[in-house]
């Protein structure tokens, strides 16, 4: 055998070793750009954290895109390892563990420009038609006072094709963030569509953070946190985290 075959095969064997020396993980998330997205690089920034953070800690990490009720279904009922990116609430709170913070984003209503529209307190909300996506869940005080029959609430099957509604006139607002939703507005319309779009400047709420969240019937579920919440630290500390974020900012994860 010559060194370099030799070499080769010494290279294969070690390299499946490492391999098999990995934790496999399978998360569960779903369409969220520009933070998350199966059409973008490394399935988008948000992603790209999740996996770097697990890797330097020894896991090798699947991502399994679903619609976001069945993402959180499935993370629930363990036929995933775990989900992200969630916001905390008391219901979720009961069932799951949660990392450290991976993203904070606070939410806006987008609205078309014809649509005369101001508010400053959830109050001025009565009478409208607010659509939102099916599996997402909104800031508490929006949520409550749509189950009190302050305004409609409607459910569209993603944030893509409730922005087409807003469009189209079929709701007259749609909470999310602001950078989701001029993603939205490039990837989903055409620039004539688009420029009849605007939001409003007053946020749904203070910032709220998005974690990875585990079942607290997985029998790993507090040592995967644990070690993801190590390595994200690593990225914070190395420059890494910040790195991605201003790679998204310039459109590179796109």
């Amino acid at each position: 055998m010559s060194i370099r075959v030799f070499v080769s095969v010494m290279v294969l064997i070690f390299s499946s070793a490492a391999n098999s020396s990995e934790r496999q993980l399978l998360l569960s998330t779903g369409e969220w750009p520009p933070f998350i997205s199966s059409g973008m690089v490394n399935s988008g920034y948000v992603s790209d954290i999740i996996r770097q953070a697990l890797q330097s800690q020894g896991y090798a990490v699947v991502f399994h895109f679903l619609p976001w009720k069945r993402a959180m279904k499935s993370a629930d009922m363990l036929q995933v390892d775990g989900s992200f990116a969630w916001y905390k609430n008391a219901e979720r709170s009961q069932k799951f563990h949660y990392s450290a913070p991976v993203l904070s984003t606070s939410d806006v209503f987008f609205h078309r420009k014809d649509f005369d529209f101001e508010w400053s307190t959830i109050a001025d909300l009565k009478g409208l038609t607010a659509v939102g996506s099916f599996g997402y869940q909104y800031a508490d005080e929006f949520n409550k006072a749509a189950e009190t029959g302050l305004f409609r609430l409607i459910r569209a099957k993603s944030d893509a094709v409730a922005m087409k509604m807003v469009q189209a006139g079929r709701a007259d607002i749609f909470p999310i963030n602001i950078q989701a939703g001029f993603a939205l507005l490039r990837h989903v319309m055409t620039p004539a569509e688009a420029s009849t779009m605007t939001y409003h400047g007053k946020t749904l709420s203070a910032p709220i953070s998005s974690h990875l969240i585990i079942s607290k019937d997985h029998p790993d579920g507090e040592q995967i946190i644990a070690d993801f919440n190590r390595g994200l630290k690593e990225l914070i500390n190395n420059g890494r985290y910040q790195k991605m974020e201003e790679d998204s900012q310039k459109g590179l994860y796109e």
